[in-house]
């Protein structure tokens, strides 16, 4: 059996394989081009946390990818798909609003909420959205309700675009970069303290 033949699929990754922040990488669009001539299985992934599938795929087409959102994988998609299976209520999410569309249909708590008998705190990249209201309330809906989940999209602890920026995956991470069980407060507490986050602009 060849090589080809022994190949069940292909997992393209997207931001700095296909393409870098506004602009394609040379040889992405014959790459992908040929892996749909040859009739491979394949899906389009990434870590992105900020964006929608339905961004990305509009993206990947900007550059002449021809993508659909379905065979686009990406953490918020993976999270709603596991909450959808879970059946959980009460969702407080913290993403950027392009992000939100891959949770339509589930039922996400108002942006004002602050407690609740039951819920789940979803985290990702919000960037310059991050403020000390957004990062007082997920403090106190974890606080308030000690057998709330913490789902957090990212492990990055930071990442470079124009120049370097904290992940969502460094409130995982203790004030030496290693990996700590910290307890679901103190990453909140972390945070303020401006340990990496950017604040302000």
């Amino acid at each position: 059996m060849s090589a080809r033949e022994r190949l069940r699929g292909i997992l393209l990754d997207m931001d700095g394989v296909l393409y870098s922040a506004d602009n394609i990488i040379d040889g992405a669009g014959e790459t992908a081009a040929w892996v749909r001539a040859q009739g491979i299985p394949h899906l389009f992934v990434t870590k992105t946390t900020s964006k929608s599938r339905v961004a990305l795929a509009d993206k990947l087409r900007s550059f002449g990818v021809p993508a659909q959102e379905e065979k686009i994988l990406t953490p918020a998609a993976a999270a709603a798909e596991w909450l959808h299976a879970q059946g959980e209520s009460g969702i407080a999410l913290f993403v950027p609003p392009s992000a939100r569309l891959e949770f339509a249909g589930l039922p996400c708590l108002p942006d004002d909420v602050e407690s609740g008998a039951s819920y789940v705190v979803v985290v990702g990249d919000l960037g310059k959205l991050w403020d000390y209201r957004t990062l007082n309330r997920a403090f106190r809906l974890l606080y308030h309700n000690p057998n709330a989940q913490l789902i957090a999209l990212g492990m990055t602890c930071y990442w470079l675009a124009r120049r370097h920026r904290a992940g969502c995956g460094s409130v995982r991470r203790g004030s030496s970069g290693s990996l700590q069980d910290i307890d679901r407060c103190s990453w909140i507490m972390w945070l303020d303290r401006g340990a990496g986050i950017e604040l302000s602009s």
